[in-house]
């Protein structure tokens, strides 16, 4: 084995062994780095990379203004500007930080975009 793969091994109804192999570990980051992203607001995107992703999408909101993030249409993370939970006429800085399932498509609205990276 090593920090990529582990052996398999096949025996026979008397316990010897047949063969032997490795198999490859697909684990969550492993071969993994973070990457910044060109994504739009409001666009939906599908995790097409065969392993769970992560994301990190740094938002700014103001007074009145809601940002959300939705994976595989459920709403996972939501931030609402509110008035008096920061000075009026300033943005409160958010950051929506979820792991994207395998074939399931996300997506983020509202707020200002600052940054969006993913683990992939």
């Amino acid at each position: 084995g090593s920090s990529t793969s582990i052996p398999s091994f096949t025996v026979n109804a008397k316990g010897q062994i047949t063969s032997a192999s490795s198999s490859s570990i697909n684990a969550f980051g492993t071969s993994q780095s973070w990457q910044s992203v060109s994504r739009s607001f409001g666009t939906s995107y599908t995790n097409s990379t065969g392993k769970p992703i992560m994301v990190s999408i740094i938002v700014s909101i103001a007074n009145g203004e809601t940002s959300t993030l939705t994976i595989g249409g459920v709403a996972v993370s939501r931030y609402v500007g509110r008035d008096g939970a920061y000075i009026q006429n300033t943005y409160a800085t958010m950051t929506h930080t979820a792991v994207i399932p395998a074939d399931v498509s996300y997506s983020c609205s509202g707020g200002s975009l600052s940054s969006w990276l993913e683990l992939r």
